[in-house]
């Protein structure tokens, strides 16, 4: 099987990967992660739980074969976040179970079907799930780092 390199070659400089999430990342939660409120410190971090949950839940939706349409998840994401302890807590469990069925998934495949192409998103995307689930990992690196930098910002300790 060929790896699909294309994030990584155009990410190189930032000048095309990089940059299009960057633009895409609302930079606005960086103004809550400052604030004297700690549960509005919060809302930023998760933001981006919530944005793992959405697009990693339309992972698993199309790797058992209902595929999301790409344009509704762009549409439900990045929505603001807030409510009570027990409902971050609840955010966090299911980002925590989502990534584990994948991971579990993932162990249980060889290499045929690891090879398979699906449909990630309604008819269009098609690529093998070893492809998906480099880009998944990849998204996931990303975004686990925005929310260590906004940890930084709050003066988190480690």
């Amino acid at each position: 099987m060929k790896l699909d390199t294309r994030a990584v070659e155009t990410g190189r400089d930032g000048a095309h990967w990089g940059a299009r999430r960057a633009r895409n990342f609302p930079w606005k939660i960086c103004r809550s992660a400052t604030a004297r409120d700690p549960a509005r410190r919060r809302v930023p971090s998760w933001q981006i739980v919530r944005h793992l949950i959405l697009w990693k839940g339309g992972v698993l939706d199309a790797w058992n074969g209902n595929p999301p349409d790409g344009q509704q998840l762009l549409a439900r994401d990045w929505r603001e976040a807030g409510g009570a302890e027990s409902d971050w807590e609840r955010d966090r469990q299911r980002l925590l179970a989502i990534s584990l069925e994948l991971l579990s998934l993932v162990h249980g495949l060889d290499d045929a079907g690891l090879s398979k192409p699906i449909d990630w998103y309604q008819g269009r995307h098609r690529q093998a799930l070893a492809v998906r689930v480099v880009r998944t990992t990849t998204h996931d690196a990303y975004h686990t780092g925005q929310i260590q930098y906004l940890r930084a910002l709050q003066g988190a300790k480690r």
